[in-house]
Parts: structure tokens; C-alpha cells; sequence
């Protein structure tokens, strides 16, 4: 008898992990909801910051080469300024590891290239 309560209590247990995982699942739905509301609405809400202010549009709906040009530079000018630009020391220590990078690899392969030929002149003399 104390077997059979024993059994019991492990599938009363495990039912009651399914219920919590069904739960936690329920609420990460909830939550990537939200998050994607949300994101739509930043992007919805900088699309309409972006326009160009005083233009007024083809009646064709088109709008004209200038004011396409003046918005490709204003857009251009905003993401400049999210950049971050690296300091003069970052850029000199990157540029030195690529150079010694590349002096290695082209070490590595002459001494490869020139085996093998002397490799290919051995078998074919």
C-alpha cells in the first residue's frame, strides 16, 4: 500500500511540473508578445520621424530625385552619428596585427610551395 502512495505522489508531482512548465511557457509567449508590440511600434514611430518636413508630394505620389537625394543624406548623416569611431591607438594596434597576421600566412605558405616544388623536381627528375 505505502508502494502504491508512493506512485501516486510521483505522478501528482509530475502533473503539477507539467502545469508549472505550461505556465512558465504561457508567460514567455506573453512576454515575446510584448516585445514584439513594442518593436513595432519603434519602428513604426521612427519611420514617421524620418519624413521630410514642408515637402509636398507628387500628385502621382512619386517623389522627386532631389528630395529623394536630400533624404538619402539626411539618413546618412543620422546613422554617422551612432557610429563609434575607433581611437588612433585601437586603429594602429588593429592595422599591426593584420600585417603580422599576414606576414605569417605568407610565410607559412612559401615554405608549403616551395616543399612542394622541390618535392615535384625530385619525382619528375
Amino acid at each position: 500500500m505505502a508502494r502504491l502512495q508512493k506512485k501516486h505522489s510521483s505522478k501528482e508531482k509530475n502533473k503539477k511540473k507539467e502545469i508549472s512548465d505550461s505556465a512558465v511557457v504561457t508567460n514567455e509567449k506573453q512576454s515575446v508578445k510584448t516585445v514584439s508590440s513594442a518593436v513595432k511600434n519603434l519602428s513604426s514611430s521612427s519611420k514617421k520621424g524620418n519624413s521630410i518636413k514642408n515637402s509636398t508630394p507628387n500628385p502621382s505620389g512619386k517623389k522627386n530625385i532631389f528630395t529623394q537625394g536630400i533624404e538619402f543624406l539626411q539618413e546618412v548623416q543620422s546613422e554617422l552619428k551612432k557610429v563609434t569611431w575607433p581611437t588612433k591607438k585601437q586603429t594602429i594596434s588593429t592595422t599591426l596585427v593584420v600585417i603580422v597576421l599576414v606576414a605569417i600566412v605568407s610565410i607559412f605558405l612559401g615554405l608549403f610551395d616551395f616543399g612542394f616544388s622541390q618535392l615535384i623536381h625530385a619525382v619528375l627528375a
